[in-house]
């Protein structure tokens, strides 16, 4: 998927950004085209993502919380559709594995290990 650009994938609608500059931070709000909103039922989009694989971010929301929580208005060069960051869950894209330290080992004979 190419940067900024979204794709439908089953109820899913996921678009692949750089939250520093697709959030607006004053009003924290995200936004999405209106062509691609009017798209969401002829899609049955019942979820929409944004991922930021840069931050390991993926911010998730019900159409449903977006439909009652967007703004239609113009931010620049097209009218678009507003949503606030605090609609979306915030989680990881890939959980990344902590290592622990090594355990200790013990001799028990010359061919012979335990793990404490």
């Amino acid at each position: 998927m190419k940067f900024n650009a979204g794709k439908f994938e089953g109820n899913k609608y996921i678009k692949r950004v750089n939250f520093s500059k697709a959030v607006l931070w004053k009003a924290k709000e995200i936004s999405l085209r209106t062509d691609v909103v009017s798209q969401f039922k002829i899609h049955g989009t019942e979820i929409v993502i944004f991922e930021d694989e840069q931050k390991n971010e993926r911010w998730t929301a019900s159409v449903s919380e977006l439909h009652s929580a967007g703004v239609r208005k113009t931010e620049g060069q097209e009218e678009q559709f507003y949503y606030p960051t605090s609609v979306f869950k915030v989680s990881k894209i890939k959980e990344i594995a902590s290592v622990s330290a090594p355990s200790e080992i013990k001799k028990l004979e010359p061919n012979q290990t335990k793990l404490l």
